[in-house]
């Protein structure tokens, strides 16, 4: 996964928790996801700074594989058709 687009703190935890494939790592998952607020960058102007657009892009697709691996665990762990994620 690309690094966060230098946010090392949300980098770090997103690294430990797909390294992790126990309870742990889930957790780590859930807390790097709860730092999300929104689309990265939200309320710049991207014509001022049209050069962080492939930075943001890759925060995003940083952000889905997190959560896009959360959600393929919690589903493993309940099994087929157990219904929505539990928190």
């Amino acid at each position: 996964m690309p690094p966060l687009g230098g946010l090392s703190h949300d980098d770090r935890l997103a690294r430990t928790g797909l390294s992790r494939h126990d309870e742990d790592g889930d957790l780590v998952l859930r807390r790097a996801l709860a730092l999300v607020r929104g689309r990265p960058s939200t309320g710049i102007d991207l014509q001022r700074y049209a050069w962080a657009e492939p930075a943001i892009q890759e925060m995003v697709s940083a952000i889905v594989d997190v959560a896009y691996e959360l959600s393929s665990r919690r589903c493993e762990a309940s099994g087929p058709l157990a219904g929505p994620l539990k928190t």
